[in-house]
This record gives structure tokens, C-alpha cells and sequence, in this order.
């Protein structure tokens, strides 16, 4: 029996600022379901910035340009916010 295929409602990543080393867990979602958003900020996960820009605690902005290429690139799909 061939599984289901499923469907990527959103998807996690962590990373760390390259001035500080403050560790960030991100969630980029595909489509606009309010409850995914509660979920995963319940979890204390941060949005994908609309603008690419995570703005560390110690005022460095990291670009999240590539990042969402290549989360967009792999599931087929584009970011929602």
C-alpha cells in the first residue's frame, strides 16, 4: 500500500546569531490557518519575518533571504504570513 500524500502545512528550523550566538527557533507556514500560529508560537516558536530580517537581542539583523529561498525551493511552495 502506498502511504498518503501528506501535506507540509509549515516547518520549524533553529538557528543561532554569528555576533552573539543566541539560539532562535523559526516556523515559516503555507498556508494561512490562524491555528497553526497559536500552535506553534504556544511553543514558543517565532514567525518567519515578513521583511527576511531576524533582529537579534544584541541588535544584529540576521537576513533570512537564502533561508527562505531554500525553505520555498524544497517544499514547492511559498511562504504565507
Amino acid at each position: 500500500m502506498v502511504p498518503a500524500k501528506q501535506t507540509i502545512e509549515a516547518v520549524d528550523f533553529g538557528l543561532h546569531c554569528p555576533k552573539c550566538g543566541k539560539g532562535y527557533r523559526l516556523y515559516a507556514k503555507f498556508n494561512s490557518n490562524p491555528n497553526i500560529d497559536a500552535d506553534l508560537k504556544n511553543k514558543g516558536l517565532i514567525p518567519f519575518p515578513k521583511d527576511n530580517i531576524l533582529k537579534c537581542e544584541c541588535g544584529f539583523e540576521i537576513d533570512l533571504l537564502g533561508i527562505r529561498d531554500q525553505i520555498e525551493r524544497e517544499a514547492r511552495k511559498k511562504i504565507v504570513f
